[in-house]
C-alpha cells in the first residue's frame, strides 16, 4: 500500500535531509490518515490513489494561481511538490488504452447506451476515474458519441 512506501520514503528523505521531500511527504501521510479517519476504516489501494489524486489536484490549481500572480519562488516550490506526488501516483492509461477501454464498457453495456447515451458517461467516469484524468475520459467519449 502507498502509506507503508511513504513512510519508508520518509525516513528515507530525514537521514539524507531532503527538506522538501520530507514536507511533502508528511503532508501526504497526513492527508491518507485523515481520509482513513474519516471512513473509520483503512483505505483500500484505491482509496488512497484517491486522496492523492486530490492532492495532485490541488497542487496544480495553487500552481496556475501562483503563475498567473507572478510568483516564481512559489512556483518552483510547489513544481517540486507537485513531482514528489506524482511519484506515488499509478501511471495513466494511453489514450490508445483509454479508448479500448470506453470501447469495450460501451459494448458491455450496449443495451443502455442505446437508450441513453449520455448514461455511459457516469459508468466510464466510475470505473476508469482512476486510471485517466476526467478531461481525458470525457474526450474520449465524446469521439464515441
Amino acid at each position: 500500500m502507498i502509506i507503508q512506501k511513504l513512510q519508508d520514503d520518509l525516513i528515507a528523505s530525514l537521514k539524507s535531509h531532503q527538506q522538501n521531500r520530507v514536507d511533502i511527504v508528511r503532508l501526504m501521510i497526513a492527508e491518507i490518515k485523515n481520509a482513513r479517519i474519516a471512513k473509520m476504516d483503512d483505505l483500500t489501494g484505491d482509496e488512497e490513489v484517491a486522496v492523492l489524486k486530490k492532492m495532485n489536484k490541488k497542487l496544480k490549481e495553487a500552481l496556475e494561481m501562483f503563475e498567473k500572480a507572478g510568483r516564481t519562488d512559489l512556483v518552483e516550490h510547489n513544481r517540486t511538490q507537485l513531482a514528489i506526488v506524482q511519484e506515488y501516483m499509478p501511471t495513466e492509461m494511453t489514450d490508445e488504452d483509454l479508448e479500448k477501454a470506453i470501447s469495450a464498457l460501451i459494448e458491455h453495456n450496449q443495451e443502455t447506451f442505446s437508450a441513453q447515451p449520455k448514461s455511459i458517461i457516469g459508468i466510464a467516469m466510475k470505473s476508469l476515474s482512476l486510471q485517466a484524468e476526467p478531461s481525458r475520459i470525457m474526450a474520449a467519449l465524446q469521439k464515441r458519441m
